[in-house]
């Protein structure tokens, strides 16, 4: 497997060593090919992916995760695609469980404005079952016991949208 390059222009400080190969670095391979191909929308949408079920796997992986920027390349997939439905979803779902139990994480997600842009989804895409299933679990995740992600979260009008989530969707598990 080759490694891609890194995008051209100025890097993140937490993107120093994402380039160099090691064994093992399953996460590192996912973030640098979201990072080489940030216009390349099934890249974000298979990167979006595979970060939600590895940030699923616990407090290790997210934190890997959140290390290697993974947060901010997320943000910027969702900024990046606000057309592209599989990519909100994927990453709804990403932010979702890598907010989910881990202060640090909600409070980075929320100061990148991903509660604002987890709302857009789920206002541009409200008769997609699996964004607004994936939308409504990353507020939850956002929100609970994070004081600045509830309230911006209610600001933005999250009780509406969960409500109308859930009366287009009745037989989803929102």
């Amino acid at each position: 497997v080759g490694y891609p390059a890194p995008a051209p222009g100025p890097q993140p400080d937490c993107l120093t060593g994402l380039f160099e190969p090691r064994a093992g670095a399953g996460v590192e391979l996912v973030l640098q090919a979201i990072h080489a191909a940030p216009e390349t929308v099934e890249v974000q949408e298979y990167g979006c992916a595979s970060l939600r079920a590895i940030a699923a796997e616990g407090r290790e992986s997210q934190d890997q995760i959140a290390a290697l920027c993974g947060i901010d390349l997320i943000i910027e997939a969702l900024r990046n695609h606000p057309e592209e439905l599989k990519v909100q979803s994927c990453a709804c779902g990403a932010l979702g469980n890598l907010a989910h139990d881990h202060a640090e994480n909600q409070a980075r997600i929320v100061d990148l404005g991903g509660i604002e842009l987890v709302l857009k989804a789920l206002r541009t895409y409200g008769t997609s079952a699996d964004v607004q299933n994936w939308g409504c679990a990353a507020l939850r995740d956002l929100t609970h016991g994070h004081g600045p992600g509830l309230a911006r979260a209610a600001a933005g009008g999250a009780p509406e949208l969960v409500l109308g989530a859930m009366q287009a969707h009745p037989s989803e598990a929102l």
